[in-house]
């Protein structure tokens, strides 16, 4: 069987995303006050393997409904690195899809704060720690 440059590139995706968030849960666990480098690398990795989920769920789902043809470029990139959004954005995919796990994404209070967090640090801190 042959497969598509495509499943190479959405399988390259999968590894990169794993990858960021195995690192980013190994640094979290092993963070201290001591080394807090290690904070910084864990929510970098955490903020980045998770949006990189989101988007493909997004593109996974396109393609699902639109004969394997993935999205434009511009329809990933719209949300930038807004964590809250794609969350909300894989929420609805996974309600509309009626997927038995969906009511596993209502997050608790202490998730919510988590994402948030997350999110604001893709948008800021990931990019912008050095601006005035």
């Amino acid at each position: 069987m042959s497969f598509s440059p495509m499943y190479f590139l959405l399988q390259q995706e999968g590894f990169i995303t794993r990858s960021c968030i195995t690192t980013g849960l190994t640094e979290i666990r092993n963070a201290h006050i001591g080394e807090k480098g290690k904070y910084y690398t864990a929510f970098f990795q955490l903020a980045i393997g998770i949006e990189r989920m989101a988007k493909l769920s997004l593109i996974l789902d396109h393609m699902a409904t639109n004969n394997l043809q993935p999205p434009g470029e511009n329809t990933v990139r719209k949300y930038s690195h807004n964590i809250d959004g794609l969350y909300a954005s894989a929420q609805k995919i996974a309600e509309r899809e009626q997927c038995a796990f969906s009511t596993k994404f209502e997050l608790s209070p202490i998730q919510s704060r988590i994402l948030s967090f997350l999110s604001e640090f893709a948008r800021s801190t990931r990019y912008a720690n050095l601006d005035d």
